[in-house]
C-alpha cells in the first residue's frame, strides 16, 4: 500500500519502483524514499532522502535510531506491505494525524525488513495552508498548531496502547510524555478553546522522561537533549500571556522561513 496526501505527487516511476522493491524481498514490510520540496507553483525548492536498511526482528534501540533521523516523516514517500496492519485496523481507525509513525510502529512490530532508499519518488508541496505549518496568518497557524499538537498526543496515546507487552512499549510511552508535553506547550493560550482537554501530564513521567534524557550513551547528546527537555516544561510551565508571546516569535521565524523556502530542509 503506497499512500498519497491531498497535497504531494507522486513521481511518474514511483509504483514500478516500489513494486520491484517489494517483489524482489519477500520479507520487505515498509519501505521509503526520498523527498523533493517543490513551492506552491510545483518549482523544485531543495530534497531529502534516508538510508537505512533493517533485516529482521529490531531492538527499541533501531527503533529510536529511526525515529531520529526522521525516518517516518511524510506517509506519502512510505509503502508498507498490507499484511503489516491487517491485524491492527481498530487502531489505524483512530489515529488522526501521526499515520506515518504509525506505519513503522506497526513495521517494527511484525519483525520484518525495513529499507530506505535515496531515490526521489515523491514530490512534497510547501504552501502557507499546510496542516503542519500555516503561515497565513497567526491566528490560523495558532488555530492549527493547537490541534495539530491535540490529535498527535491522542493518536500517540493509541500507539502506546497498539504497543503494550512488546518490546517497543518504551519506545511508545516516551512518544506519548513527548506528545503531551508539546501538547502542555499550547494548551489554554488566551483567545483560544477552554474546551480542549488538560494534556494530563504526570509527575512520574516527567521524572521518567528526564531518567531517559540523562541516560544517553554520549555526553553530549545527554547535555543536549537534557536541556532541550527543561526548556520546553519550564514553557509549559509559564503563564498563558508569556507562551502566547512565545508562539508570537516563533510564528514570524516560521513564516521567515517558508518565505525563503527554507522549512523542513534539516
Amino acid at each position: 500500500i503506497s499512500f498519497l496526501d491531498d497535497d504531494d505527487e507522486f513521481l511518474p516511476d514511483k509504483l514500478e519502483v516500489v513494486h520491484r522493491r517489494f517483489a524482489r524481498d519477500g520479507d520487505l514490510v515498509f519501505y521509503k524514499n526520498g523527498i523533493q520540496f517543490v513551492d506552491e507553483e510545483g518549482r523544485p525548492l531543495f530534497s531529502r532522502a534516508w538510508r537505512f536498511h533493517l533485516r529482521g526482528p529490531q531492538g527499541p534501540e533501531a527503533l529510536e535510531n529511526v525515529f531520529i533521523v526522521g525516518g517516518s516523516f511524510n506517509t506519502s514517500s512510505i509503502t508498507v506491505r498490507r499484511s503489516i496492519i491487517e491485524d491492527k485496523l481498530e487502531y489505524l481507525r483512530r489515529i488522526r494525524s501521526s499515520s506515518d509513525t504509525f506505519m513503522l510502529y506497526s513495521a517494527f512490530l511484525s519483525g520484518r525488513g525495513i529499507l530506505a532508499e535515496p531515490h526521489i519518488l515523491t514530490r512534497y508541496r510547501l504552501h502557507g495552508a499546510s496542516t503542519m505549518y500555516n503561515v497565513k496568518s497567526f491566528d490560523g497557524y495558532l488555530r492549527n498548531r493547537v490541534m495539530n499538537r491535540y490529535g498527535v498526543l491522542m493518536d500517540h496515546i493509541v500507539m502506546a496502547i497498539m504497543c503494550r507487552g512488546s518490546r517497543f512499549h518504551e519506545n511508545a510511552l516516551r512518544g506519548l510524555i513527548q506528545a503531551k508535553v508539546a501538547y502542555m506547550i499550547v494548551h489554554g493560550l488566551p483567545g483560544l478553546s477552554r474546551d480542549m482537554p488538560s494534556p494530563g501530564l504526570s509527575p512520574g513521567e516527567i521524572l521518567y522522561w528526564v531518567r531517559f534524557s540523562l541516560s544517553r550513551p554520549s555526553r553530549a547528546s545527554r547535555l543536549r537533549i537534557a536541556l532541550r527537555s527543561a526548556y520546553l516544561l519550564a514553557l509549559g510551565w509559564m503563564p498563558g500571556g508569556l507562551r502566547l508571546e512565545v508562539e508570537r516569535l516563533r510564528y514570524r521565524r516560521i513564516r521567515a522561513r517558508y518565505w525563503r523556502g527554507e522549512l523542513h530542509r534539516d
